[in-house]
């Protein structure tokens, strides 16, 4: 039925290679002005650089970490624009981009590649007539995203009642309250004020795709006691949302998630019994780091954020999968075998990302979105004293347990951990040699 359906299907633009050198000079440009004007929203991680899913994630769970800390309920409200790229007005793009301050020639030349475009439709060796586009961005170009950016920047302003957070077209909201008769009014009330602005912008929410989830302190699932609408229609609730490639369940547990790995990863062990006597070593790591790693660490500051029981079975299945890279038995020690691929069991797997995200934060903040540049500060005695705590970082007091697991406070404990000496490193590449083989050494996880 998916493949049948029409509106699954969306237009490319064949564009050729002169176009596109041409295009991506012209990106390029634009986006730099922009950002030297601080001009994209804050909360905007879709085609941006050093923006990326996992930080989208991990901003809007530490979001939910922090409330919840604080005896809050928050709503995540996930919203689904309607085929987003296709849908933008011509007419109001080139209108918010001279707002903005594109004019010149500039301005008259992406309004002279927006209009006269025109497509068709080839099915089965039958070709449609050609027709004139009078809506939407180039889908396969290099300017159609930055484009889109552009668009839809100015949806920050849509509502008071929070702050939407985006990947691209893919926008949530989180609303916050100590009840929830005034979580469900607010998020009404949210709903209205960001379904007016797509209306606004000629956009369509697609009600079929939208959701939401409550977080509760209590740890309780929350299904029958809001109602939200989008005018005459109610929005459907879920106990577990996929945003981003990452399962977001109401509990904030991740067993969904960890579950979801860990299906994908089980059929692996029987494909590395059948090769690993006929590929060398190299070849084998390169696999192994490019099938099964590659799904172990996206999101890993995140989902393995839990307890380690829900985890267990997911890092007794790396450590499997490692153990039949070479050829070893079950029962064989797995601390020698990550140092040879250079890596780590899971939970330091976690450990290490999460430090790397702090020394990025302290070192090298320039490559991390702006929503992190107040997550860590020095402790107020490192002002004072020049003392072996001089490198710690102020650790936020903590009221539960969701406040422990709120990344601004787990990362600092960790960090804090570390040896002078380690935490003194500046420089990117020595730092992570230097952390992987101090975890590795500090506590056996095989």
């Amino acid at each position: 039925m998916i493949k049948k359906t029409p509106s699954n299907y969306r237009p490319i633009s064949l564009l050729s290679i002169f176009n596109k050198i041409l295009e991506k000079l012209i990106s390029k440009r634009l986006y730099n002005f922009l950002d030297h004007e601080n001009f994209f929203y804050k909360y905007q991680f879709g085609f941006r650089k050093n923006h990326n899913t996992s930080l989208a994630v991990l901003e809007i769970t530490d979001f939910c970490y922090e409330n919840l800390d604080n005896n809050k309920f928050v709503l995540g409200l996930f919203i689904d624009i309607q085929k987003a790229f296709d849908a933008i007005d011509i007419d109001i793009l080139l209108y918010k981009l001279y707002h903005y301050g594109v004019r010149g020639v500039m301005f008259e030349w992406i309004k002279n590649y927006l209009h006269d475009r025109s497509q068709y439709t080839y099915v089965n060796g039958v070709k449609s007539n050609v027709n004139n586009i009078s809506y939407g961005v180039p889908q396969g170009s290099v300017l159609g995203p930055l484009l889109f950016l552009i668009y839809v920047n100015d949806i920050q302003r849509a509502t008071t009642e929070t702050v939407p957070k985006m990947f691209a077209d893919d926008t949530n909201a989180f609303i916050v309250a100590d009840n929830l008769i005034d979580l469900q009014y607010k998020t009404n009330a949210c709903l209205s004020d960001l379904n007016l602005w797509c209306l606004a912008n000629k956009l369509t929410i697609n009600l079929d795709k939208t959701n939401y989830t409550v977080f509760s302190p209590k740890k309780r699932a929350i299904s029958d006691t809001i109602t939200l609408y989008v005018g005459n229609v109610q929005i459907k609730y879920t106990a577990c949302c996929k945003y981003l490639g990452i399962f977001i369940d109401f509990n904030l547990d991740w067993k969904e998630h960890i579950n979801y790995v860990y299906k994908k990863l089980l059929k692996f062990c029987g494909i590395f019994y059948k090769i690993r006597d006929l590929l060398p070593l190299p070849c084998l790591k390169m696999l192994y780091f490019s099938f099964v790693y590659t799904h172990l660490i996206y999101g890993i500051e995140i989902y393995a954020n839990t307890y380690n029981s829900y985890l267990q079975k997911l890092s007794i299945l790396n450590n499997k999968i490692v153990r039949i890279l070479f050829s070893k038995h079950s029962r064989t020690h797995v601390k020698d075998l990550y140092i040879i691929i250079d890596s780590l069991p899971l939970l330091k797997l976690h450990e290490f990302f999460i430090l790397k995200f702090v020394h990025k934060s302290l070192f090298n903040s320039a490559m991390l979105p702006s929503a992190f540049s107040d997550y860590f500060s020095f402790s107020k005695l490192t002002d004072k004293y020049n003392s072996r705590r001089q490198h710690d970082l102020y650790i936020r007091q903590s009221n539960s347990n969701w406040g422990r697991k709120c990344l601004k406070t787990k990362a600092c404990a960790l960090w804090n951990k570390l040896p002078n000496e380690v935490k003194s490193i500046s420089d990117n590449s020595p730092f992570c040699k230097t952390i992987k083989k101090y975890l590795i050494d500090a506590k056996d996880d095989g």
